[in-house]
């Protein structure tokens, strides 16, 4: 396998999910037109444009959970519903992180409520997340069965929910300077790892998987979230803009306690101390900022924290020899995590 398989089976789901997405919004009114902005289908004054709606990387892992399983493309473009929907409420917390955060920019553009205003893109997340719901009913038409529909539906309820709890507790940890890696990590199985369970559970469900393998496949998704997480962390403070679309060092300003926050302030050496006594006030400039950076940079905490993240990731590649069936080699599933560390090469 080479990264141009790999390449070519992910923009053949893209596509999949796009289809699906552009029949779900094809309806009229100033709110889908903020929801196709956020997508990258329209800029600000409503004309057709066609910018990155990001990498679709949870949806894509639905369609490599079923793909492993055997699935052929035309059973696979039946999970378009599903997959669609992971990737509407997705976004649906992405456009209430952004009014959470104050973040200004995504994607390299402005955020929707910095001119739509914090009330209607927090609406517009809203029915984002309606009209996730109804999405997987759309499974139904395709063919599959009632009981199987609704056990989809639950799975990302019950992942919704997680996803929620997990984002309470990262804004709840902005106020403490005391969090610990434990107390990190449960939150990062909530607000991201969550996201990435769900797809490659449903797939799995889609695909027609033992309960014992939609459970491994689950865990999977989970050590890939984990890692997906801490390389976010990594791209927050070390990233390149140009490439991410997001400003670099949003997490400093806001004293967020990432891993490798937690792990630097943990540090001891005269970086980590003079680290730990600096991340207490919000910083002032971007001088500020830069120095908070050198500090992190001097305790090893980007190396730090790479490390653990390819550690979640051989977890996950472990998981998966103990599967009752070997994946297909056409779904690329070992070679998903690829895409998570490379982002921050």
């Amino acid at each position: 396998m080479n990264s141009t398989d790999l390449d070519l089976a992910l923009t053949s789901y893209r596509r999949l999910v796009d289809e699906e997405l552009r029949v779900i919004l094809d309806q009229p009114g100033q709110l889908y037109d903020w929801m196709r902005y956020h997508l990258g289908w329209q800029d600000q004054s409503g004309r057709k444009v066609e910018l990155s709606p990001g990498k679709q990387i949870r949806s894509c892992a639905l369609f490599t959970a079923a793909k492993s399983i055997g699935m052929d493309d035309a059973s696979l473009a039946r999970c378009a519903p599903a997959a669609a929907a992971i990737e509407l409420i997705h976004n649906f917390s992405l456009l209430h992180d952004d009014v959470e955060d104050k973040s200004a920019n995504r994607r390299g553009r402005p955020t929707l409520w910095t001119f739509a205003g914090e009330a209607q893109a927090i609406n517009t997340g809203d029915g984002m997340f309606s009209i996730a719901r109804l999405s997987q009913h759309r499974l139904s038409e395709v063919g599959f069965s009632a009981d199987l529909v609704l056990a989809v539906i639950r799975e990302l309820d019950l992942t919704c929910l997680r996803l929620v709890e997990g984002q309470q507790l990262d804004i709840a940890f902005e106020d403490r300077g005391d969090v610990t890696q434990d107390e990190y990590i449960r939150m990062a199985e909530g607000k991201t790892a969550a996201m990435f369970s769900a797809p490659f559970a449903i797939g799995a469900m889609l695909g027609g998987a033992s309960d014992k393998d939609i459970k491994i496949l689950n865990l999977f998704g989970k050590s890939l979230g984990l890692a997906f997480q801490m390389i976010d962390d990594v791209l927050g403070i070390w990233g390149n803009t140009d490439l991410t679309g997001k400003p670099v060092g949003d997490d400093l300003w806001t004293l967020k306690m990432t891993f490798p926050v937690i792990y630097a302030r943990d540090h001891e050496s005269p970086a980590g101390r003079e680290f730990r006594a600096a991340y207490k006030k919000l910083p002032k400039t971007k001088g500020d900022v830069a120095h908070l950076t050198e500090l992190l940079t001097a305790t090893g905490a980007k190396e730090e924290t790479e490390r653990e993240a390819r550690r979640q990731i051989d977890i996950g590649n472990q998981l998966l020899a103990s599967l009752s069936f070997r994946p297909s080699p056409e779904s690329y599933i070992e070679e998903f995590s690829s895409l998570l560390i490379g982002r921050a090469v």
